[in-house]
């Protein structure tokens, strides 16, 4: 199973311009999501913002995710007013982004595109109503590829024939994915070189560092000797493979260092998610209620999970204010769209579990073609 960095998703704003970051793994379930660039869009228009620069690299993630970023960019500015700047990185669901915007990329840019996929469990029926939903999202990518590169669907379906397809950055332009080729190479850092890995790319270049100590145009040999922890009479060719050494054991350090932060990340994130999904199980939280503990567990998990614990269910609560609540807490839902439902996870679970075809219906409908 491949392990997949944190989302981040930046916002800011300067004069008529938005500015915002995506890295990492698209999906929802932690407070960096497609809600965050809503809130912020919302603001900003609020302040004047008419366009939106986005700098995206990520391995993908999810679609739908994606998908509900760019309509929101789509629906606040227009497809004109923004450009999506591609980092180290652009990858399955993250190439999204390219396909409706003037994009640009880095000489060392890698991009990667493929069949959207899905996982499922469950009955037959659970099993065809995934399966349709895969071949709608499917269509959907053919005919956003075909139209960005100036390709047929049946082109695009060579290109991913045999699994994923990886351009570099001049290959990505030359196929018209991407507009244009920035000079400046992007900088990989720790972080960028993880999410390379996780994609499985095929170019995983080393990690800049800067150098261990000053050359020797600052310093005579023995003050360079010691400098890296060897006697005064060691020769060039000894203090240069000293440091040679000193540099790929920094290297290694700092890769390790990054590994494990990501890995405490991930635990937390998993941590959090996990008692915060028994908590919606258990009837103490509502879905609106889920961002509150979802900051109060990051800032202190102990606490948020001491006071879940002890949390009485709200069902219980409100059945015995008034026992007819829960019958009626599916009511008014019958004119809800695909978004209105993706402000309550919890409604949407129901509506997939008591009418799947409905709700294969309210996707299709949202994310239908103008």
């Amino acid at each position: 199973m491949k392990k997949h960095t944190p989302l981040q998703i930046t916002c800011a704003h300067k004069g008529d311009t938005a500015y915002i970051g995506i890295k990492g793994y698209i999906h929802k379930w932690t407070s960096a999501s497609s809600t965050d660039v809503y809130l912020a869009i919302k603001d900003y228009k609020a302040n004047g913002v008419t366009k939106a620069e986005v700098y995206v690299n990520t391995e993908g993630g999810s679609v739908f995710e994606a998908e509900e970023i760019v309509n929101l960019l789509i629906d606040n500015f227009g497809r004109g007013n923004v450009k999506v700047k591609i980092g180290a990185l652009a990858a399955s669901a993250g190439t999204v982004f390219c396909t409706d915007f003037y994009t640009t990329g880095k000489p060392n840019s890698q991009f990667m595109i493929h069949k959207p996929r899905a996982g499922s469990e469950g009955t037959e029926d659970d099993l065809e109503n995934t399966l349709k939903l895969v071949k709608d999202v499917t269509a959907r990518y053919r005919k956003r590829y075909a139209k960005k590169m100036n390709l047929t669907e049946k082109e695009v379906d060579a290109l991913w024939a045999k699994g994923d397809h990886w351009m570099t950055a001049q290959e990505a332009k030359d196929k018209g994915l991407i507009d244009e080729i920035e000079e400046e190479e992007e900088q990989i850092d720790a972080e960028s070189r993880l999410r390379l890995v996780a994609s499985g790319a095929p170019n995983i270049p080393e990690i800049e560092q800067k150098p261990v100590i000053p050359n020797n145009t600052d310093m005579n040999l023995s003050e360079m000797a010691l400098k890296v922890g060897l006697p005064t009479s060691a020769s060039q060719v000894e203090i240069d493979q000293r440091i040679e050494a000193l540099k790929k054991a920094e290297s290694n350090l700092e890769t390790l260092k990054t590994e494990n932060q990501v890995k405490e990340a991930q635990k937390k994130a998993q941590s959090i998610k996990a008692l915060l999904d028994d908590a919606e199980k258990d009837k103490k939280i509502t879905p609106d209620q889920r961002s509150h503990y979802q900051k109060l567990a990051e800032a202190n998990y102990e606490s948020c999970e001491a006071i879940l614990k002890e949390a009485p269910s709200i069902e219980a609560i409100s059945q015995a204010i008034n026992p007819s609540a829960s019958k009626e807490s599916s009511k008014g839902r019958e004119s809800w769209t695909f978004e209105d439902y993706q402000k309550n996870p919890q409604a949407w679970e129901e509506l997939e579990k008591k009418d799947p075809k409905k709700a294969i219906e309210l996707i299709d409908a949202h994310y239908k073609e103008e």
